[in-house]
């Protein structure tokens, strides 16, 4: 499992998440944090879409319920 959770602007979650990516393994998670705020979406929300949109190797999932509230709520991704 990687979790992500560094520089909170678009373009550097987008780096980290193409960069760490291989790191995961079949069937693990990739982390990003703080993807959503009170308002909605936040600037690495858009960045996991992005993500998602281009690399077909994670779902996201939100079968860890234990997990589906906080700052990691959404930001859950699994491979494949």
């Amino acid at each position: 499992m990687v979790t992500i959770d560094g520089n909170h602007e678009r373009i550097p979650v987008k780096w980290d998440l193409h960069n760490y990516s291989p790191l995961v393994t079949s069937g693990q998670y990739l982390v990003a944090e703080d993807c959503f705020i009170d308002s909605g979406l936040y600037k690495p929300g858009v960045a996991l879409q992005w993500f998602l949109k281009n690399d077909s190797k994670f779902v996201q999932t939100h079968n860890c319920r234990r997990y589906i509230t906080g700052m990691t709520m959404g930001g859950w991704l699994k491979r494949k």
